[in-house]
């Protein structure tokens, strides 16, 4: 219920600026879009890098284990 009180106040906020001054408007959704975008783009970029380095990580485990095999079991 808070909620849609919540939703119903905003929208009568959004009204009354959108009639006094759409601008204002504009540039807050646009904002708003390009900072979503940003977000998004550094999020793929930063899971890109962790996957990359736990590749690398788990190469150089295999790579230890492979050898620790071979010095045990000869």
């Amino acid at each position: 219920m808070a909620i849609l009180l919540d939703l119903l106040v905003l929208g009568g906020f959004v009204w009354i600026k959108l009639n006094s001054d759409p601008f204002v408007l504009g540039v807050a959704v646009v904002t708003i879009v390009v900072i979503a975008v940003a977000e998004q783009v550094y999020l793929k970029s930063s899971a890109r890098k962790k996957a990359i380095e736990k590749i690398r990580l788990q190469t150089i485990i295999d790579s230890n284990i492979k050898e620790f095999t071979e010095k045990l079991f000869g």
